[in-house]
C-alpha cells in the first residue's frame, strides 16, 4: 500500500521491519519524526516497540501515536430528542448507555486488538521509555452505523 501510494514521494523508502527484536534496522537516533497510528494496540508487547521506537528517535525528534481507547466509547441508541448534554432520557426507559456499550464492546473488542485501553495508557507507557509527553486528547463524534463501522465492525456482533 505504502509503496504504491506513496513511493513516489522524494527522499521517501519503505522498509518492513520487526519492531521487537533484534530491532529495526536503523541506527539508533536517526529519525526526526516517527508517526504511529493504531498498531501499538494490536501489538502484545507495546512497550518494548516503543523502546525500540525511542531508539531510533533523535533527541529532540517527534514521535506522534494515535491510538483509541475502546474504553472510553459510548454507543447511544436514544432518538434524537433525548441526545445532547443538557438532555437526558426519562426513567421510564431505563436505559444506561454505559452497560449497553460495555455489552456490546465486550463481544468485539478482543477479537480487534491485545489492548483496547491502550490510548489513555499511551502517554504514561511513553514516559516509561524516557519520552517527553504532550497529550492531545481527541474526541471522534460517531454519528449512525456507518461511522461506528469504520471503528468496530458491527458484523461481528451477532
Amino acid at each position: 500500500y505504502c509503496r504504491t501510494n506513496y513511493g513516489a514521494l522524494p527522499n521517501t523508502s519503505f522498509t518492513v521491519g520487526d519492531v521487537y527484536a533484534p530491532f529495526l534496522p536503523y541506527k539508533s537516533r536517526s529519525f526526526d519524526i516517527i508517526k504511529e497510528d493504531r498498531v501499538l494496540q494490536h501489538l502484545e508487547r507495546p512497550l518494548e516497540a516503543l523502546q525500540e521506537m525511542h531508539r531510533v528517535l533523535r533527541p529532540g525528534g517527534r514521535m506522534v501515536a494515535c491510538n483509541p481507547d475502546f474504553r472510553s466509547f459510548q454507543i447511544n441508541t436514544l432518538p434524537p430528542q433525548y441526545r445532547g448534554d443538557a438532555r437526558r432520557p426519562p426513567p421510564h426507559l431505563n436505559c444506561d448507555l454505559g452497560a449497553l456499550t460495555q455489552r456490546v464492546l465486550n463481544g468485539v473488542i478482543p477479537t480487534l486488538c491485545a489492548h483496547s485501553g491502550l490510548g489513555l495508557s499511551l502517554p504514561t507507557l511513553m514516559q516509561r521509555v524516557g519520552l517527553d509527553v504532550e497529550l492531545r486528547i481527541v474526541a471522534v463524534p460517531l454519528i449512525g452505523r456507518r461511522d461506528l463501522e469504520t471503528v468496530v465492525p458491527i458484523s461481528y456482533m451477532s
